[in-house]
């Protein structure tokens, strides 16, 4: 808008004739869209409530992090169990460049159960029932909404607080692949190529990537653990400097703590 308005104001700067109305209207205003990830948890309660011909569609979109059309249109050719790979064509690619994405022995074994329960006589790996390929209006009504629906209404709230799952689209099972990949700790650049992203991992931690409850729990032990485990070396070699009182100034440098490994003081320290 800001641009059309500038666009504007120079042609009537030039003497060419403008609806100054334009030029007074508000800038529109842009929210973007919070993503959320689910847990392993979580996403596994999702695909439970997936009819068994797609359940593994699901739970592999959330671990591995590929578009919905790479799922509907992927065939047995592209696939290859043996080495655990899938070869994403150029044709099949949003940036148009072919790579390929390396499976876990669990998405393996997932995609090895697919095979024994899509519709025969088809080379899709995600089909319909009947065997077709899946339109995403098709599988959001047929599928993916009545599922949302019933994990919100037997998800456990004892807090009453709104449900994970709802609003929950499929989109979102790319930020939960993405989000779990990073809590496994692996590199983001790895991870960012296995989500078809060519930036090396920028949109990846800037948008993908979601810190779950738990894991900034962790993260915080570990802190502690750090800092302990530094109290607790030895800071100290001079006995008496070990006697002096806490928070005293104990040389001529003006220190105020006194530094020590004694456990008991540590945990005194720490308590405060």
């Amino acid at each position: 808008m800001e641009f059309l308005k500038r666009v504007l104001r120079d042609a009537r700067a030039r003497g060419q004739r403008v609806d100054e109305g334009v030029l007074s209207l508000d800038p529109v205003k842009h929210t973007p869209r919070v993503g959320r990830a689910l847990t392993v948890v979580q996403l596994y309660e999702l695909a439970s409530w997936i009819p068994e011909h797609s359940k593994r569609l699901v739970l592999l979109a959330g671990m591995v992090g590929a578009r919905q059309r790479v799922w509907f249109e992927m065939t047995d050719d592209l696939l290859d169990l043996r080495n655990g790979t899938l070869a994403i064509p150029s044709w099949l690619a949003k940036n148009g460049r072919e790579h390929q994405i390396y499976f876990t022995d669990l998405e393996t074994g997932l995609f090895r159960e697919q095979m024994m329960v899509r519709a025969p006589g088809t080379p899709l790996v995600f089909p319909t029932p009947t065997g077709k390929q899946w339109t995403e209006s098709g599988f959001r009504e047929r599928v993916w909404q009545k599922a949302v629906k019933a994990a919100v209404a037997n998800e456990d709230r004892p807090d009453g607080r709104t449900s994970v799952f709802e609003g929950f689209n499929f989109h979102l099972l790319r930020h939960t692949a993405c989000s779990l990949m990073a809590l496994a700790g692996m590199d983001p650049a790895v991870a960012a190529e296995r989500a078809s992203h060519t930036d090396g991992g920028a949109l990846f931690l800037r948008k993908y990537r979601h810190l779950y409850e738990s894991e900034k729990r962790t993260q915080a032990f570990r802190l502690e653990a750090l800092v302990r485990a530094s109290l607790d070396e030895s800071w100290t070699e001079d006995g008496g400097e070990a006697d002096s009182p806490l928070n005293h100034a104990a040389d001529d440098d003006g220190r105020g703590w006194d530094r020590t490994s004694d456990p008991s003081r540590v945990k005194r320290v720490l308590s405060r």
